[in-house]
């Protein structure tokens, strides 16, 4: 479909932020002007008045460089054939790095503030809204570098653009061979349209579409490990450079992530692997086929759940489904919708994922490519998700407050999802949809928490070689990946042809350590979930609250407020038992038949 013949009323506005493209070079000269100012500061920091006055530019310079790096998405991610919008992408993508570069002075001016001083300036309502980063500046001072070093570490951010390589070669330049049928028919195959072919009743659709998928990256296997490598090389560049021992620890340290958490995660996912087997033997039986395949996992047991949800079911559906949050949460998702937050449709030269980005001085937008199926519903319904949680945290918390951390990032847009097709499941109007509703729902709590739980051991595989001086190649690398698909899943994945290059098209690698928040986002939304439907407004509010925090407090802190402490076992294993009740409830309806 072409962007001309899609409803206004359905695409995004992007408007709301620039009005044209001149306003936004506008604004881009004027962030330039206010950079400028920024580095006359140098020098001057040891000054409460100047200090105050720098921070306060500083906050302002950086909510300029949001609309404009959001404004310059939006553009390319609807339209990334136009020049224009590629050239806005390329001088926002600069000035971010110009900045960071230009500003690196205020990292080592600051930390010279001794500790005790630090504390008042914390205390004083001038400085209200930096209480947390002062107090980073004290944790952090074994890691911060000298003026000159830090502008050099800064700088050298230009050179790492390891995931719009991955994006060019996966979305632009890869060629995938087409499906044909047994008929003799040819059908083309693309990322965003691969899932569909995988979720397929017809068996021999299912082992096409993921052969020929995979075989596509299995061309390109050595440079796309090429890639992964120097990204890791980059990412351990950095672990020297600011003296830490891991890029994990790295990155948890910067994350404010509890050092156990990893530990508990894993230990708890290998300890119910056997709840996997226990739907792989289920599954096996509904299809009717004697050896599960990977590329069997998502296939749909009952005819037809696409073309089902047209988007004002869809709409109506996630309305209903989360009016258990109450009407000042849904009048929000009401207002996303009326007031054009989403771009919802699938059209020539649009990015084929989705994703929720936010303004501080706007409102969020959302990214999806809308197809009519229960996951295009639950799609929409986890990015507003985050959308509700960025538009709730802008108005409660000043702009140095209002992001979500890493770590509980991903655990309102998982609420949403399980929200919405816990609804569906309770309001399916035939058996088959029910168990449909349900399988998918097993289906995320597999991709959501035991792949990604796969991802993050890959993970901490590929980054230990390289921080102890191993070689690392894309054999390694294709191996490592087996071992664990085998370790996790067993012979289903033995037996599957390609499976070893699965890791190479994996675009969350080139952000080391997030996948593992998806882990920690769907055990905390299924505990949560489970306080929400049990009518306990208190908890609500608790929610809200939550919601509201934004990063005023550490993650952890954060996750206390929704009585959720996320190293202990037992918030685990209340999500597998979940898991373990809707097995149970597929299993009976299909002995039904």
């Amino acid at each position: 479909m072409e962007r001309k013949d899609i409803e206004e009323i359905y695409k995004w506005n992007e408007k709301d932020i620039y009005d044209s493209s001149e306003s936004f070079k506008a604004d881009y000269d004027r962030a330039n002007l206010m950079l400028r100012k920024l580095v006359n500061f140098k020098g001057k920091l040891d000054s409460e008045k100047e200090l105050e006055k720098f921070l306060k530019l500083n906050s302002d310079l950086d909510k300029k460089l949001e609309k404009i790096i959001v404004y310059a998405q939006l553009k390319k991610s609807v339209e990334n054939n136009v020049p224009e919008n590629a050239e806005m992408f390329s001088l926002a993508s600069d000035i971010l790095i110009k900045a960071s570069e230009a500003l690196s002075f205020s990292s080592s001016e600051i930390s010279q503030i001794d500790d005790a001083r630090l504390i008042k300036l914390a205390s004083m309502p001038e400085f209200k809204g930096n209480e947390r980063f002062f107090k980073f500046i004290i944790k952090n001072r074994a890691h911060v570098l000298p003026e000159e070093l830090e502008k050099i570490v800064s700088g050298a951010g230009a050179f790492a653009n390891f995931e719009d390589t991955f994006n060019v070669l996966s979305n632009a330049e890869m060629p995938i061979e087409p499906i044909k049928t047994s008929s003799g028919k040819k059908i083309r195959l693309t990322n965003s349209n691969y899932s569909k072919f995988v979720e397929s009743p017809n068996r021999e659709i299912r082992q096409i579409a993921y052969n020929n998928y995979n075989d596509a990256y299995k061309k390109f296997n050595m440079t796309y490990a090429s890639n992964y490598i120097s990204s890791l090389q980059y990412e351990n560049f950095l672990v020297k450079c600011y003296k830490f021992k891991s890029n994990f620890e790295r990155i948890s340290f910067y994350d404010e992530v509890p050092d156990a958490l990893l530990d508990v995660m894993i230990s708890s996912v290998h300890k119910n692997l056997n709840l996997f087997t226990k739907l792989e033997n289920i599954k096996k039986k509904a299809l009717k086929i004697d050896r599960m395949k990977i590329y069997d996992i998502f296939a749909q047991m009952r005819s037809d759940r696409f073309s089902k949800y047209p988007y004002k079911v869809g709409e109506e559906i996630i309305v209903n489904s989360l009016s258990v949050l109450g009407k000042d949460y849904t009048n929000i998702i009401k207002k996303a919708i009326g007031e054009r937050w989403i771009d919802l449709y699938p059209s020539k030269n649009k990015e084929s994922l989705c994703y929720c980005t936010s303004c501080y001085d706007v409102h969020p937008f959302v990214l999806t490519n809308y197809n009519n199926t229960l996951d295009a519903v639950s799609t929409l319904s986890h990015e507003l998700g985050h959308a509700v949680q960025a538009y709730l945290s802008s108005k409660a918390q000043p702009y140095n407050y209002a992001d979500t951390p890493s770590l509980t990032g991903e655990i309102a847009s998982t609420v949403n999802e399980i929200l919405t097709k816990k609804y569906v499941i309770d309001n399916a109007k035939t058996k088959e949809e029910k168990i449909n509703a349900i399988d998918s729902l097993l289906i995320d709590f597999y991709a959501a928490i035991f792949k990604q739980s796969l991802y993050t051991e890959f993970e901490l595989f590929a980054s230990g070689e390289i921080e102890k001086g191993e070689m690392l190649t894309f054999e390694k690398l294709n191996k490592k990946y087996k071992e664990l698909l085998k370790m996790y899943f067993g012979d289903i994945a033995g037996g599957t042809h390609g499976s070893e290059y699965e890791w190479s098209r994996l675009p969350h690698l080139y952000s080391p350590f997030y996948v593992y928040t998806y882990v920690v986002g769907f055990v905390s939304a299924c505990f949560i979930c489970s306080r929400l439907l049990s009518g306990d407004k208190a908890y609500t509010n608790k929610y809200i609250e939550f919601l509201k925090a934004g990063s005023s407090l550490s993650p952890t802190e954060l996750l206390k407020i929704v009585e959720i402490d996320i190293c202990d076992e037992k918030v685990y294993n209340m999500a597998f038992k979940l898991f373990d009740l809707f097995i149970d409830e597929l299993k009976e309806l299909l002995e039904e038949d």
